[in-house]
């Protein structure tokens, strides 16, 4: 292969209650980056579904590889407990960019601190490559190729998790689905489900509001 590797990274599903967050490295040859701006993929937040699975197949077909973590509830979990949540996605970012080694990437920054990001996944690594961190950080052809991989697999994800347990909507904890679900989930189990993210403060306020409507009076 010729010309520097280039690597995008992003995330889906960092903001729901249910269901895990996914984590995308997307790499491509730099001379491959005109290739890629004629695909023009988009921020996934902004493609229906269909059109999401449309641009991975083209994508898969013209990336020189990806790369994909799926970090579930209790991982989260853990570290929201200890109020970092930021660092988990740093340790992921670190993960993926060790994995490839590319000489450039792309990231798309969980913190308004863009340029402390930075830093901090540079002194981390044991090679210097030249990193781009920012908010929104889609605007690149690279990242939001990530974007989309990671989006879709986040809802390939959910198709399966909802035959297990029933459909719950977007996850979200504004959905009336998945207000639904969690309530009713709580009436059979007295307990939240393992796919949901125990950590988050809805979760411990639908607990809390279960258990208090339970107590004799």
């Amino acid at each position: 292969m010729s010309g520097k590797m280039i690597l995008g990274i992003d995330e889906a599903g960092r903001g729901p209650v249910v269901g895990p967050m996914v984590i995308c490295g997307a790499l491509i040859r730099e001379d491959k980056l005109a290739k890629l701006a004629d695909l023009n993929p988009l921020d996934s937040k902004k493609l229906t579904p269909s059109r999401r699975e449309w641009f991975r197949g083209e994508l898969e077909k013209l990336l020189d590889g990806y790369k994909i973590l799926v970090v579930e509830p209790y991982e989260i979990d853990a570290y929201v407990a200890r109020n970092r949540l930021n660092h988990l996605e740093m340790i992921k970012f670190l993960e993926i960019i060790s994995f490839f080694k590319p000489g450039i990437v792309y990231v798309d920054a969980p913190v308004l601190r863009t340029d402390k990001f930075e830093r901090v996944l540079s002194c981390n690594l044991n090679y210097k490559p030249c990193i781009i961190a920012e908010n929104k950080a889609e605007r690149y052809h690279i990242v939001a190729a990530a974007s989309i991989l990671a989006k879709t697999t986040r809802d390939r994800l959910i198709h399966e998790l909802e035959k297990i347990y029933g459909e719950f909507g977007t996850g979200y904890c504004h959905d009336p689905k998945t207000i639904s679900f969690i309530n009713n989930w709580l009436q059979k189990k007295h307990s939240l489900p393992d796919i949901v993210r125990k950590s988050w403060i809805t979760s411990k306020n639908w607990v809390n509001r279960f258990f208090q409507t339970k107590l004799p009076i």
